[in-house]
């Protein structure tokens, strides 16, 4: 008996490994830190107020298979965005991008970062604020017979790129990203 029912916990346990992570679908979210010129600040300022932000995200909606999508919802701070199964149309990444403006975002504290007067040989000239934001992300799905959501969260980052005084030059362009999200 007692072999019985070993058998019985390794057979299950076999069937949990094998059960396909698309039976109920998921949601990839990889993301671009925004990225933000400052000027610098005087050595008594600490807190760093910040402009509109864009944040770039790559989206891999992934339905059960025997669903297909029916809209992906964004959440950033208080501004959200819903995409139908029209902008999706089947494809299996889809990019978009969100502006969070100036009056959704509190100043940001960093202590000892592109202040003026300081030597750029020892001044950072770039800081990765991780997780400064986080994006809520849902996956709709639908069948003739059900409906089903996926929930993912993607935190989402920040890199201030300090100027020069003098330098008026674009952003960098050196984007990374965020580590990606994947429901489980």
């Amino acid at each position: 008996m007692r072999g019985l029912y070993i058998l019985l916990v390794v057979a299950a346990a076999g069937a949990a490994g094998t059960a396909k992570p698309d039976s109920i679908g998921r949601v990839i979210v990889a993301a671009h830190p925004a990225i933000v010129e400052i000027k610098p600040l005087s050595d008594d300022r600490r807190l760093i107020s910040l402009p509109a932000l864009e944040f770039a995200l790559t989206i891999e909606p992934q339905c059960a298979t025997d669903m297909q999508a029916e809209s992906i919802s964004i959440g950033i701070a208080d501004t959200q965005k819903t995409y139908g199964a029209v902008a999706i149309d089947g494809r299996s990444i889809v990019e978009v991008s969100l502006t969070i403006p100036r009056r959704q975002i509190g100043p940001l504290a960093a202590e000892a970062f592109c202040r003026a007067g300081k030597s750029d040989d020892i001044v950072t000239r770039t800081l990765l604020v991780q997780d400064a934001f986080t994006a809520q992300l849902s996956l709709r799905c639908i069948s003739e017979e059900k409906r089903s959501i996926i929930y993912v969260s993607q935190p989402l980052d920040v890199k201030l790129h300090c100027q020069n005084a003098d330098d008026d030059s674009n952003p960098p362009t050196d984007q990374e990203s965020s580590p990606t999200s994947i429901l489980r």
